[in-house]
Formats: C-alpha cells, structure tokens, sequence
C-alpha cells in the first residue's frame, strides 16, 4: 500500500515535469492542481521560522513556510533554492525532504513538498511584500494562523518529532525519514 502511494505520488509530480495540466475533481469541479515546496527552516535553538502572507495574496495575514511554485522542468529542489532566494534572499546549503501533503482548497488543490532547511547562506530580507516573520518554537505553533497544507506540514513535524529519543544529539526535530520514502528504497 505505501509503495503504491508513493508510486502514484511521483506519477503526478513526473507529469508535472513533462508540462501536463493536471486537475483534481472534487464534487464534480475540476480543480487545477498546484505543486509547491516550502522550507521549514529549523535554527540552532531549535524554532521554526514562519513568514506571514502578504495582504494582497490569497490568504492574506496568514503564517506559513517560505516557498512557492515549481515551475515546469525543474526538480522541486531546483524550485526550493530558486524560491527561498526570491522571497527571502536565503540560500539553503543543507535540506532533506520531510513528506508531502495533498490538500484541496476551494478553487484550487496543492501537492506541498516540504524540506527541512538546517543551514543557509545569505542575509534574511522579505523580498516579496510578506507582513512579518517569526521563529517560533513547535509547541508555539498553535498560536499562528495557518493555511490548512502548512498546518498539516506542523503535524507531521510534530508527530515525527514527539517520536523521537529526548536525549538525542541530534538539534533536528527528528532524524528518520518517513517510511513512505524508506520503503521504495527497500
């Protein structure tokens, strides 16, 4: 069952690089399909940092990751590093993917690739007319209004992290991949 799913998840993202529209129905509309990654950018003590939505944007006011749009032809680490340099002048040097997450808004449905981001290069500046930032600890998250794709992305985090050994040397959140990706390798 996992390696169907992970199978038919790298199917859809194939075809997003061969420049195929993909749409998605949901209770009879045809919803396009948007793919994006995002970093979730962990700092020495551990806090996550947050960007909140411009006002002018789709869901404005809200925090979520830096990130956005994969482009057709590029790999979602090509988007990732093109992306993060665009909106926060950051360059990320040491990233792993964490999973994905497959949700439908109303007019739109998003496939998010998040990557943990554990160091970067360059000088922090929100280039694309964000509100703020914040680095907040995971516990915190719950205090933040989020898209309902990056409040997945925390429980995942969460959930993966509250896993993990307490006595870890590791300042990661957590250092397995998930099984999904282990189990193709297989």
């Amino acid at each position: 069952m996992i390696y169907w799913l992970f199978a038919n998840v790298l199917d859809v993202i194939d075809n997003l690089f061969f420049g195929e529209m993909i749409m998605s129905e949901l209770n009879g509309n045809i919803l396009p399909i948007i793919y994006v990654v995002a970093g979730v950018f962990q700092n020495k003590k551990r806090e996550i940092l947050l960007i909140k939505r411009p006002k002018d944007k789709p869901m404005p006011g809200l925090w979520e990751f830096p990130g956005g749009k994969i482009e057709a032809g590029e790999t979602p680490e090509q988007a990732l590093v093109r992306e993060l340099n665009e909106e926060i002048s950051l360059t990320p040097l040491k990233f792993r993917p964490l999973s994905f997450v497959s949700h439908t808004y109303d007019t739109f449905h998003i496939l998010l690739l998040p990557y943990l981001v554990t160091e970067w290069e360059g000088n922090f500046d929100l280039l694309e007319h964000q509100q703020g930032y914040m680095w907040v600890m995971l516990e915190d998250m719950h205090n933040f209004s989020k898209p309902t794709a990056s409040q997945k992305v925390i429980e995942y985090i969460t959930r993966k992290s509250s896993l993990k050994p307490k006595e870890s040397d590791s300042n990661e959140l957590f250092s397995e991949m998930d099984c999904s990706i282990k189990c193709v390798q297989r």
